[in-house]
């Protein structure tokens, strides 16, 4: 089963495209998570999108789809994986649907696409000089999640030391960077001057969620052991993933370095900023793209084939089993 995912023929995005589109067919026949305001801004725009099931089903399958096909992109075109796959892709869709109550159109999607633009362009910057205009677009891209998202501009420290890792230090690329991510607020504050709604708590928020319950609250028992599976399997695929860093060349190593960080620093975040943090459908769906990587790259680089099978379809079986109660 995995052989079909690891084959690098386009045919393999289209049998992906496919499964998506399956596995997000529970929408029709679940309620919508709420949005936690105290967490995302512009949460009343996301919860009447996601109250109109057909809407909150196709923006569910674009977006998924989407960041799954740009991921793969990433992993193939900067050789994260020896070889060129499809398995990121499918390991991204498969660990959106841990969670089969929250499959919304949510923030954190868009957040997203905003880390994945961050690291394509970040690693545009290796081995180059005075790179404003590109540092600007990471300012830029982050200042726009952290919009959505307060604590999530935290990642800012990663692509300041991206930004040193990877070329020579430009004193004024450190400058446009940190322009680039007040520019979207500039025009917040000036969308809520407008419109009269101009207050400190518009700009600045970071509440405990009040909505996103706690593991011994909500999960089921499958999910609960679907999620002690995919930590065992992750705490592997990571060890495999640093031996494997460490023989890669430099330029591959920086670039897996950076995902490693990039794990370190949205648990950081999270458990920083966020008072009585919890692990949440939220938490789970920012760490899905270092996780689908790593999780990924076992499974295309591990000798034992029979090891990668066995994961993979223990994946699935357990995918099914919480699509079924």
């Amino acid at each position: 089963m995995l052989k079909i995912f690891k084959s690098n023929q386009p045919f393999v995005n289209v049998i992906v495209v496919l499964i998506t589109i399956a596995l997000g067919l529970p929408i029709f026949f679940t309620e919508p998570t709420v949005v936690d305001a105290n967490l995302f801004r512009f949460s009343e725009f996301f919860n009447n999108i996601n109250n109109t099931t057909w809407l909150r089903y196709i923006l569910w399958c674009a977006f998924t789809i989407g960041i799954g096909y740009y991921l793969n992109y990433i992993v193939n075109q900067y050789k994260l994986a020896n070889n060129n796959t499809h398995v990121p892709f499918i390991i991204y869709v498969v660990l959106q649907t841990l969670f089969p109550t929250a499959l919304i159109f949510s923030p954190t999607q868009i957040i997203t696409v905003f880390i994945l633009f961050i690291l394509h362009q970040s690693n545009e910057l290796y081995n180059t000089r005075k790179e404003t205009l590109k540092t600007f677009n990471l300012g830029f891209f982050m200042g726009l999640a952290a919009m959505l998202y307060l604590p999530i501009g935290f990642l800012m420290l990663l692509i300041w030391f991206i930004m040193r890792y990877y070329k020579p230090p430009y004193w004024k690329e450190y400058v446009v960077s940190l322009m680039g991510v007040f520019v979207p607020f500039v025009y917040l504050l000036a969308y809520y001057f407008i419109f009269n709604e101009f207050s400190i708590d518009k700009i600045y928020f970071i509440e405990t969620a009040e909505i996103s319950a706690p593991i011994d609250e909500s999960w089921s028992l499958n999910q609960l052991l679907f999620f002690i599976v995919m930590g065992l399997v992750f705490l592997y695929a990571l060890w495999h993933f640093v031996i494997a860093t460490q023989k890669s060349v430099v330029r591959v190593r920086k670039y897996r370095s950076v995902m490693l960080l990039l794990i370190l620093g949205i648990v950081l975040q999270h458990f920083i900023f966020l008072k009585n943090a919890t692990i949440n459908a939220d938490f789970f769906a920012l760490l899905s793209i270092p996780l689908s990587v790593i999780i990924g790259n076992l499974l295309i680089e591990i000798k034992k084939k029979w090891i990668a099978e066995t994961i993979f379809i223990i994946f699935f079986v357990l995918m099914l089993i919480n699509y079924l109660r």
